[in-house]
């Protein structure tokens, strides 16, 4: 029979393989993802009292949360462009900015039409943090 050399496998625990700055870089990463999913919940919760409020059809408030979606894309796609070009920090920082702007605008809302063009614009910004997010 022969002997199987086997290499010497490294020691270290895996959590304790990435540097500081990595695990920075990885819960950043993780807690976007977990705003992003909090904001959507949230607003699905409050789409009953958002279309009381105004007096308008729950699929109208519905279609808020579509523009969302789909805005999301532009924002994806126009950062992903700007930060093959200068890099992902100033994208990534400009994202958090707008969307924290437009998501604390958006709860002032006075119009169903007033929430949805913040609400178009919060889906950019959070679209603009995807391409940042998803290589960290």
């Amino acid at each position: 029979m022969a002997v199987v050399e086997r290499e010497i496998v490294n020691s270290i625990p895996w959590w304790k393989e990435p540097t500081k700055d990595q695990w920075y870089a990885w819960w950043a990463a993780w807690l976007g993802w977990t705003l992003d999913a909090f904001d959507f919940t949230v607003f699905l919760l409050i789409m009953v009292p958002i279309s009381q409020e105004f007096g308008v059809p729950l699929s109208e408030v519905a279609f808020v949360l579509t523009i969302t979606l789909w805005m999301r894309l532009i924002g994806a796609v126009a950062s992903g462009w700007l930060a093959d070009r200068i890099g992902r920090k100033i994208p990534l920082m400009i994202s958090i900015l707008g969307y924290s702007l437009c998501n604390f605008i958006a709860g002032f809302s006075p119009t169903l039409l007033f929430l949805l063009i913040f609400r178009a614009l919060l889906g950019i910004f959070m679209g603009a943090g995807l391409p940042a997010r998803a290589v960290s």
